[in-house]
């Protein structure tokens, strides 16, 4: 949250100011929720699971999700720019 000069400790803690502040007041789909929420849960998987495997389905559906989650939030930061 670079733009409004907030900082944060932990991933969850993040994830919580997004889903508040640009989900709940639907600047983003609710899709985006569950899309970060997927990708933090395998995140901690494969960080702490000894052995989490995903096929390369799910992976391509999480690679899918990130380019998708990728074009809303830089769509989403060039109107900002525009309407400066």
């Amino acid at each position: 949250m670079a733009e409004e000069e907030i900082d944060f400790k932990k991933h969850s803690a993040v994830i919580s100011y997004f889903r508040k502040n640009y989900i709940k007041t639907g600047i983003f789909d609710v899709k985006f929720s569950d899309y970060i929420g997927k990708a933090f849960e395998w995140r901690n998987d494969c960080d702490y699971e000894d052995f989490f495997f995903v096929s390369r389905e799910e992976a391509e559906t999480q690679y899918n999700h990130a380019i998708e989650f990728y074009k809303a939030v830089k769509n989403y930061l060039e109107n900002l720019e525009n309407e400066k």
